[in-house]
């Protein structure tokens, strides 16, 4: 059973006995989901850091990247000389 509202659903499985939610801005109302938004964001900022850290240790003038859309595709630009084929490859998501 389902129920979907804009900004929430709600699964139920096993008969009712386990209840899975998904919600909006759900970090704006349980601190555990704001905990986790935080740490995953902290992971990724420390990750991103990590990359460039390593990329411009190939290439010193390479300036480093956030990594959302845009700024990446000008850090890809930016790197292909330097980039093998599988990097690439790893690094852009297809889908």
């Amino acid at each position: 059973m389902a129920l979907r509202t804009n900004h929430a659903s709600r699964y139920l499985l096993r008969g009712g006995k386990i209840a899975v939610n998904f919600e909006t801005q759900a970090e704006d109302r349980h601190l555990p989901a704001a905990l986790a938004s935080m740490a995953a964001k902290l992971v990724r900022e420390l990750l991103m850091a990590r990359m460039n850290r390593y990329f411009r240790s190939r290439m010193p003038e390479l300036k480093p990247t956030a990594g959302y859309v845009q700024d990446a595709r000008r850090w890809l630009r930016d790197a292909d000389a330097i980039l093998q084929p599988d990097e690439r490859t790893t690094m852009v998501r297809l889908a």
